[in-house]
This record gives C-alpha cells, sequence and structure tokens, in this order.
C-alpha cells in the first residue's frame, strides 16, 4: 500500500513504512519499522544501486529480529542480473548505431557555456584537452569524448556506471543552443 508518500508493507509480521529516492547519480531509500523501533537510511553517489533493498532488508533483520539468516545481498543480485543483461545488450545497440569517421559541427570551445533545465538543473560545459568537461550542478563532473555528429560520449564513472551521450543542438545561425540528456533538453543560458 501507500501511506502519505511512503510504501507500507508486512514484513515478518510487522508494517514496515519505505520510501525510496533516486536522481541520475544518486540513489537513497529509508525504511522505518516503529514496533521494533528500527529505522534504516541508505543514500549513495550511484546510479541504480538496488543493493540499498537488500541492505534496507538485511539492517531489520539484524536489528529488528537479529537474523542473520538471509543473504539479501545474493537475492537481490541474483534479481537484477537480467537489468544487468539488458543495460549490456542496450549499450552493444549504441555502439552498432555509432556513425563512425564524422566531426563535431563546431570547435570545441564553441559548445562551451551554461545549459539549464527545470527538472535537472544546470550544466556547465568547458573544453579541455580535446574533451568536454560538464558539471553538473557545481556538484558532478563528467569528461566526454566526441561520439559521432554532435554527440558526446561521457566516461564511465562510480556514480553513473555507463557512458552517457550527450547531444547538443544547434539554433538556426548554427550555434550551440541546447543539450539533450536524461531525455530531457537544456537551453543556453
Amino acid at each position: 500500500t501507500y501511506g502519505l508518500g511512503w510504501f507500507q508493507h508486512d514484513y515478518r509480521g510487522y508494517k514496515l513504512d519505505f520510501h525510496t529516492g533516486s536522481l541520475p547519480g544518486l540513489i537513497a531509500i529509508a525504511g522505518v519499522m516503529h514496533d521494533k523501533n528500527v529505522a534504516v537510511y541508505v543514500f549513495a553517489n550511484m546510479d541504480h544501486a538496488e543493493l540499498r533493498h537488500a541492505i534496507l532488508y538485511k539492517a531489520m533483520d539484524l536489528y529488528g529480529f537479529n537474523d542473520d539468516s538471509r543473504d539479501w545481498h545474493g537475492e537481490i543480485f541474483e534479481l537484477y542480473q537480467e537489468i544487468k543483461q539488458k543495460n549490456k545488450e542496450a549499450a552493444d545497440k549504441e555502439l552498432k548505431e555509432r556513425v563512425p569517421n564524422t566531426s563535431p559541427s563546431l570547435e570545441l570551445k564553441n559548445y562551451v557555456g551554461k545549459y539549464n533545465n527545470d527538472k535537472w538543473g544546470q550544466i556547465q560545459v568547458e573544453a579541455s584537452n580535446n574533451q568536454l568537461i560538464l558539471t553538473l550542478n557545481k556538484i558532478h563532473t563528467l569528461r566526454a569524448n566526441h561520439w559521432h555528429y554532435d554527440t558526446f560520449r561521457t566516461d564511465k564513472d562510480n556514480r553513473f556506471r555507463a557512458n552517457l551521450l550527450i547531444s547538443f543542438n544547434l539554433n538556426a545561425q548554427g550555434k550551440a543552443a541546447e543539450i539533450t540528456l536524461f531525455g530531457d533538453n537544456f537551453k543556453m543560458q
């Protein structure tokens, strides 16, 4: 069930309230079992780290029931192997669809600027050593290399654990006007 923003379910005969939160590169889960006086909060600078569920339930077992018998890590790991395989297939498709031997429309310095999105915030783009450096909300920095046309691909990092494609859209004057990332557009400020 869902109660005032919390998921609620019976766990071992007790009500467990919990809620997750995710943004690209950030995950969280909070769980409370009031009758056992146990609360667990898990935060990580990672993307799609569903180990958070294993940590929540393992902590509930240990501190609420003094029980260390269930292998939550193993169960969650097995569950997400299928997702991992689908992600690999998507990455393979991305590689196959890449158009080789293209060049960006502009010199890298002409992509530099601040791009904003009401939902995601700001991306600061800089050029250095034949790469684009993207800083998301002054918090997280990604390095991107030319992929094809006006699309750049980030290096894999510990937070996203994937290569992200970042596409620049040009305006009628041939200048960088926006970035497409996370399925949304960021407009040049």
